[in-house]
């Protein structure tokens, strides 16, 4: 029996399937498309990436989207109420406007928990006093916590009533529609990226399964590849057990396979389907330095570098720019993180102190103590980005900028590790700001999180990888 036939002739509307970086999971799901092709597919992932990479490949009978696209599509929101995030301005402003004037900061950071917290679970509103005994509350007496909690609840409802223009966040909508989600005309819902969701992502795939008649729900996953734990991402795929697992790859060969089954298991990380391949395509080498990228770029191989840090593709931009290199940043450019840096830049060489956002009242040095005391990496990395440029000056951001083009006349692509989950690339380097994670002849056991960072970060490649250059000689 085939793959497709086996998801056919399953005997559960709910059906749980993991499957190896490169298996073909969306393949099947084409596949299954094209066997049922009298049937309506919804499918839904997490990423905006690999969700427009399914779009391109999908026959027409399935209607791809991320899953706050679609809320947003079914909630008919305002796009002027939106916002990225919501800062305490916003919630006194809000407060103000329903009639409660509260000016404690402490008061004001409980309920901005509440509505992160809220959010992302899986509770409804009539239980959100049981998020409050989340251990990163303030320290606050019962009276307050109550204060907070009658004030949240109070302004999520007046987010909701017949006309409001009170901004809201992308995660507040999607979880408003999760709470009031109505059945969907569709025979199969199929998710993608499962072990990515958050609780309210759960919350509402088992709602709309439970009330829309005869609905199929096929999710797909690999546990392995969980990268948004610091976003919510629950462990609820794994738990579920699976029906079907697909573990042979057919991104990459053999040495490559072997060397991420070495890798992982070193770790101690549970649901790891052990890969196979039947080809030896991949060639793995040691890191290979930024002359040896400059070369290959000459002789017309364009490359791909993945990053565990946003910051560390601006130091590999800034260097391939002033060598003339076209460059592309998957998923475009940050403005507010080009800004920043600009800011930070003339921080730095001014001697002055900042006057917005994180750089408010604070000098370069300050800024570079206080983010070597928290020991926010990205933030030394930046600081050890302007301290780089330096000699350039300020023109290196002009060159940057110039240099900066569309994937397609780009020579090297630039990624972090998030940005490229579900997407694969021919020739792979991995920058060297991965935690160290190899001594001598074997691989070292790593936090979960950078294990799972690694791990997805080696399955991106196809035909070629460099490693990191603090891994020493592996091949």
């Amino acid at each position: 029996m085939s793959f497709t036939d086996a998801i056919i002739n399953h005997d559960s509307d709910v059906i749980n399937i993991a499957g190896v970086p490169g298996a073909g999971k969306t393949t099947e799901v084409i596949n299954l498309a094209h066997r049922q092709s009298s049937k309506t597919f919804l499918y839904l992932s997490f990423g905006k990436e690999n969700t427009a990479n399914a779009r391109r490949r999908m026959p027409n009978n399935v209607c791809c989207m991320s899953f706050h696209s679609f809320a947003y599509k079914q909630m008919g929101v305002s796009k002027a109420r939106v916002v990225s995030h919501l800062g305490f301005s916003h919630y006194k402003s809000s407060l103000n406007s329903i009639g409660l004037s509260i000016q404690s900061p402490a008061l004001l950071e409980c309920i901005s928990l509440l509505n992160e917290l809220f959010c992302m679970s899986g509770v409804p509103l009539n239980q959100a006093s049981t998020l409050l005994s989340n251990p990163s509350f303030p320290n606050l007496n019962k009276k307050d916590l109550s204060v907070a909690l009658n004030a949240f609840i109070r302004l999520w409802n007046a987010c909701w009533e017949d006309g409001s223009t009170l901004p809201i966040t992308h995660d507040m909508y999607f979880k408003a529609y999760a709470l009031s989600c109505k059945p969907i005309e569709y025979d199969y819902l199929v998710i993608d990226e499962c072990q990515d969701l958050n609780s309210a992502m759960f919350e509402l795939c088992l709602r709309l399964n439970t009330i829309s008649p005869n609905l199929i729900m096929v999710r797909l996953g690999d546990p392995c590849q969980q990268l948004f734990g610091f976003r919510g991402s629950s462990e609820q795929f794994a738990m579920f057990g699976f029906d079907l697992t697909l573990s042979k790859t057919h991104r990459f060969g053999k040495t490559l396979c072997n060397l991420t089954n070495d890798f992982m298991s070193y770790q101690t990380v549970p649901h790891y389907t052990k890969i196979q391949s039947n080809s030896d395509h991949t060639k793995v080498s040691n890191y290979i330095g930024f002359n040896a990228i400059l070369s290959h770029i000459e002789n017309g191989r364009k490359q791909t570098v993945i990053a565990k840090y946003n910051i560390s593709l601006w130091h590999m931009l800034k260097e391939l720019a002033l060598k003339g290199v076209k460059c592309s940043i998957l998923g475009g450019v940050n403005k507010n993180e080009f800004n920043f840096l600009k800011q930070l830049y003339h921080v730095y060489c001014t001697g002055d102190k900042g006057a917005h956002g994180r750089l408010k009242g604070m000098t370069f040095e300050r800024l570079k103590m206080k983010a070597s005391i928290n020991r926010d990496q990205e933030m030394l990395l930046s600081c050890k980005f302007i301290e780089s440029i330096h000699d350039v000056g300020a023109q290196a951001f002009n060159v940057i900028e110039n240099q900066l083009t569309d994937m397609k006349d780009a020579d090297v692509m630039l990624t972090t590790v998030h940005q490229a989950k579900g997407l694969e690339f021919k020739h792979l380097v991995m920058m060297d700001d991965f935690d160290c994670a190899r001594s001598g002849s074997h691989f070292l056991r790593l936090p979960k999180e950078e294990a799972y960072l690694i791990y997805t970060a080696m399955t991106r490649a196809k035909e070629s990888i460099s490693l990191p250059k603090s891994w020493g000689d592996v091949v």
